[in-house]
C-alpha cells in the first residue's frame, strides 16, 4: 500500500486535538484519521500501519487503541469545542441561536458472535432483505447538527455500546436511554444567555429520566411521541371539597387530530419538499409530568406523527424542521462513524 502523508490543511486541523495526546500517540492518531479519510482497504490497525509513513512496529497501533493514555471523553469534548468554534451556531425562526444535539441508535452488523457486545438485535431500521433481527452491535450516538456552506450535517461526538441484560453482569446493565443520558451528561455543553440548547431524539428516547434531565439542565427536548400518549390539560380545576386535584382533564391526541379545523398550517419538508399539515396542542405529559407542546404532522398517505417539546414557545415549523433534520442526517452519520472507528469506540 502507498504511504499516506497528511496535507498541511488536514494536519493543522488535527493539531487542535494535541492537548489530548502525548507526542507519540498524536502521531498515531493522525495516522488513523488520514487512513480512515482516504478509505484504502479495511479499517483495521494493520491497514493504518501499512499506509503510515512512520517507522513504528505494527503492535504500537494496536496498543494505541487499547492501552495508550488518552481519553475518548476528552477527545469528544475537544471535538465539541472545535465544531462550535469553526461551524458556529444557527438561528431558528425566532432569531435565537440554537445548539441542536441529536440522539440516535444504529445497528452495525458483525459476522462473529464472539466479539464483545455482539448479540442478535431487533431490526428497527427496516429493510426486508436484512431480516427481523441482525447479529451485531447496538450503538447509541450523540451528535451535533452544524451548517457548513449551506448544508446541514450531523457530526457524531460520542458513542456508547448497549449490552443486552442477559449478556452482562446485573450491576453493569443499562437501558439504551440510560446509555444515551450518560453520553449526553458527559460532554461540556456551552452556556450563554441567548443560547437555546436543544436535544432532538426519536420516540424510543421519550423517557421520563431523559426528559426531566433536559428540563433540569436547561435543555429543550424535541422528541417524537405517540398518538396514544397520556396528556392532561394544564388547567387543574379544584373541587370545593375533598383532596386537591393534581392533574387536569385528560386530553386525547387522536380526537384532537380527528377535527380537520385544527390543522391550520401547511409547510414543505425534506428534500422532496413534501407538504405537511400541522396541528398544535399544549398539555402536560403524564409520563414525565412536564408541560409540553404537541405538534401533529399529517402527510398524505401516511399515519399521523407527533412531535413534542418542553419549549412551549417553539413554533410548529421549528418542531417539523427538527424532525426532518433528525430523520435525514443523524442515522447516516452514526452508521458511517461506527463502521469507520470500531477500535476507538470500544476503548
Amino acid at each position: 500500500m502507498p504511504q499516506l502523508i497528511p496535507p498541511q490543511a488536514l494536519y493543522s486541523l488535527l493539531v487542535w486535538f494535541a492537548p489530548c495526546f502525548t507526542q507519540p500517540s498524536l502521531a498515531h492518531f493522525v495516522s488513523f484519521i488520514v487512513c480512515f479519510v482516504t478509505g484504502l482497504g479495511r479499517m483495521t490497525a494493520t491497514t493504518v500501519y501499512r499506509t503510515s509513513p512512520r517507522e513504528s512496529h505494527w503492535t504500537n497501533y494496536s496498543r494505541f487503541l487499547s492501552r495508550y493514555r488518552w481519553s475518548v471523553q476528552a477527545l469528544s469534548a475537544r471535538l465539541l469545542e472545535l465544531l462550535i468554534h469553526r461551524c458556529g451556531l444557527w438561528l431558528d425562526d425566532q432569531g435565537r441561536q440554537r445548539l441542536c444535539v441529536v440522539i440516535d441508535e444504529t445497528i452495525v452488523a458483525k459476522s462473529s458472535p464472539r466479539l464483545y457486545g455482539v448479540a442478535w438485535q431487533r431490526n428497527t431500521h427496516g429493510g426486508f432483505c436484512r431480516g427481523t433481527h441482525i447479529l451485531g452491535h447496538y450503538w447509541l450516538m450523540v451528535g451535533l447538527l452544524v451548517r457548513v456552506t449551506g448544508r446541514t450535517m450531523c457530526l457524531p461526538l460520542a458513542f456508547g455500546l448497549y449490552r443486552q441484560k442477559k449478556r452482562c453482569p446485573a450491576d453493569e446493565y443499562r437501558t439504551p436511554c440510560q446509555v444515551a443520558l450518560a453520553l449526553l451528561s458527559s460532554l461540556p455543553w456551552p452556556t450563554a444567555p441567548n443560547l437555546v440548547r436543544t436535544v432532538v431524539a426519536d420516540a424510543g428516547f421519550a423517557d421520563k429520566a431523559l426528559l426531566q434531565w433536559c428540563a433540569q439542565n436547561d435543555f429543550v427536548a424535541v422528541v417524537r411521541g405517540r398518538m396514544d400518549a397520556r396528556v392532561h390539560d394544564l388547567y387543574v380545576e379544584q373541587p370545593g371539597r375533598g383532596r386537591p386535584r393534581v392533574w387536569g382533564e385528560p386530553l386525547s391526541l387522536v380526537q384532537f387530530a380527528a377535527e380537520a379545523a385544527h390543522f391550520t398550517q401547511t409547510i414543505a419538508l425534506y428534500q422532496n419538499r413534501t407538504p405537511v399539515q400541522l396541528a398544535s396542542l399544549v398539555g402536560r405529559h403524564r409520563q414525565s409530568g412536564l408541560p409540553m407542546r404537541f405538534v401533529i404532522l399529517r402527510t398524505a398517505g401516511k399515519d399521523d406523527a407527533v412531535v413534542m417539546s418542553t419549549d412551549l414557545s417553539l413554533t410548529p415549523r421549528d418542531f417539523s424542521n427538527s424532525a426532518a433534520l433528525f430523520s435525514t442526517w443523524s442515522r447516516s452519520a452514526s452508521q458511517i462513524a461506527t463502521r469507520r472507528t470500531p477500535g476507538i469506540l470500544l476503548k
